[in-house]
């Protein structure tokens, strides 16, 4: 997302996802490059608004609301 800034790119966002990374038996996964699934998905809402720090333009920051 932060090249996609520094690039002068636009990138429209309208959702997002958590998951707490470990299988059904408790087991802790460790995410590589190739993944492409979010493991055991525990929370999704949209994404009302996203910006960029002013002050540290890697930090971006957003307004998250609703549920799954």
């Amino acid at each position: 997302m932060v090249n996609y800034h520094v690039l002068g790119k636009t990138l429209n966002l309208s959702k997002i996802q958590v998951g707490d990374g470990g299988d059904k038996k408790g087991k802790a996964g460790f995410p590589t490059e190739d993944d492409t699934k979010l493991v055991n998905l525990r929370w999704e809402g949209n994404i009302n608004c996203i910006y960029v720090d002013n002050k540290n333009e890697k930090a971006l920051y957003g307004f998250l609301g609703g549920s799954i």
